[in-house]
């Protein structure tokens, strides 16, 4: 198996032509000045970048594209080059130019968005986690909010994460929170970056297995796992967490368990399924 993953040179996608210079054109200290390039805050470049490359490669099953990030990805290095060679005779067509030092070519695995795609699924970039275990401790509740933006993104490969979160939540709109920072935030802090560290791949889905929904609820939170169990094996496809708003702590158990069903759908879809709940607090099957 082989993927590549292409990028395409900034300077040749940004350039205008000259008959469309002057629509960019600006006056400063009385004279006239117009951009040969695409400049920030044009708010329909990405939109353009990336319906060239969609008509561009329309037809080519084996390719994903986003604005100037080209993915191929083979089942065989002989098919691998075969492909390679038909998306740059495409580009080359149209006068794109790649740029050679951000090209990577016969990879068993990519780095994208944030995450390490390979064969077995996709799993978090730990150039990524790296930065997220080093992060220092919040003194305000801005800091709060960056920490859990940034470990949110990744919230689909964390188990619990409406519980791991939901003491950090509440400090999340205070000024400065050192006085009120105790152990169970310090806890919370440390609990939500091992979680990160010890994140679970998750795996495409095998349409020829069934599917299993493990669900559960808690006073805080409603999460649910999406999983497949072939050869014996655990195989996760998403987690879903989400905290509880003011009204659904006040549910019984019984009404909080059949919420987190409810909610699950969203990212589960219309495929046929089993459902696996727990009465105590949520786990992962097959990882505690």
């Amino acid at each position: 198996m082989g993927t590549a993953m292409l990028h395409l040179l900034p300077k040749r996608m940004h350039r205008v032509q000259d008959k469309d210079q002057h629509k960019l054109s600006f006056t400063f200290n009385d004279i006239k000045h117009c951009f040969v390039g695409c400049s920030f805050g044009l708010k329909d470049i990405s939109e353009r970048y990336n319906a060239v490359l969609k008509r561009l490669l329309h037809g080519l099953p084996y390719v994903a594209s986003f604005v100037d990030d080209i993915v191929i990805f083979s089942n065989s290095l002989v098919e691998h080059a075969q492909h390679v060679q038909t998306v740059i005779h495409k580009l080359t067509s149209v006068n794109l130019i790649l740029n050679p030092e951000k090209c990577h070519f016969a990879r068993r695995c990519v780095y994208l968005f944030g995450y390490c795609v390979s064969a077995e699924g996709r799993a978090l970039d730990p150039r990524k986690v790296t930065n997220v275990a080093k992060w220092p401790t919040p003194r305000t509740g801005k800091d709060i909010q960056c920490f859990l933006g940034a470990a949110h993104f990744f919230g689909e490969h964390i188990p619990c994460y409406s519980n791991l979160s939901h003491p950090l939540n509440q400090l999340r709109n205070t000024g400065d929170v050192q006085d009120l920072w105790t152990s169970e935030h310090d806890q919370a802090f440390e609990n939500i970056k091992a979680a990160m560290e010890e994140a679970p791949v998750l795996s495409p889905p095998d349409l020829r297995h069934p599917f299993c929904v493990a669900t559960d609820a808690s006073k805080n939170g409603i999460g649910a796992v999406l999983h497949q169990v072939i050869n014996a094996r655990y195989h996760y496809i998403g987690f879903m967490a989400r905290s509880l708003t003011k009204a659904e702590p006040n549910y019984s158990t019984t009404k909080r368990e059949l919420l987190a069903i409810v909610c699950e759908r969203s990212f589960r879809g219309s495929a046929h399924f089993k459902i696996r709940k727990w009465t105590r607090t949520f786990q992962v099957p097959g990882m505690y």
